[in-house]
């Protein structure tokens, strides 16, 4: 019924799924109650099997002859590989944002020459600006300090 209602409207772009509707109905008058549905879902199961084409949401028979255009012919060097096998072995892209490429001197070990700083003794530290700290108590809390830094880079 399909066929026929595309072949009798014989438009040149296809049918619509409007058109064809019509002209079954006008046609074949027994139509069951669901006859829409039927027709959408045999549309779509015609054009998934390659039966009728669908442009521009108008349906058409394909053509008898498909057109192709010839390439270049294949030299004895390289060999013709479909292009379902290339699709099929590539790995698809990962999603989201690609990782940051790491710096090679962030990771790189510090050099002895900024380890083996040495530390200015006229310095007046923070506590003793602010005040917190008295002359013994700050020597000792600079010794102290300084003792657990160099530890940690020796």
């Amino acid at each position: 019924m399909i066929y026929t209602a595309i072949e009798a409207l014989k438009e040149k772009d296809g049918s619509s799924k409007r058109a064809i509707a019509k002209y079954i109905e006008q046609v074949y008058t027994q139509l069951p109650p669901n006859h829409s549905n039927l027709l959408t879902q045999h549309l779509t199961h015609l054009k998934s099997r390659g039966l009728l084409q669908m442009v521009k949401k108008s349906y058409g028979l394909p053509r008898s002859v498909p057109v192709s255009i010839p390439g270049p012919a294949p030299t004895e060097g390289t060999s013709v590989v479909p292009a379902a096998v290339v699709a099929i072995t590539t790995t698809p892209r990962p999603r989201g944002r690609p990782h940051k490429a790491q710096n090679p001197v962030q990771n790189s070990p510090l050099p002895q020459d900024i380890v083996n700083v040495q530390v200015q003794q006229n310095a007046e530290p923070v506590w003793t600006a602010l005040g917190l700290a008295d002359e013994i108590g700050l020597c000792k809390l600079q010794m102290f300090f300084f003792q657990l830094f160099f530890k940690n880079f020796s």
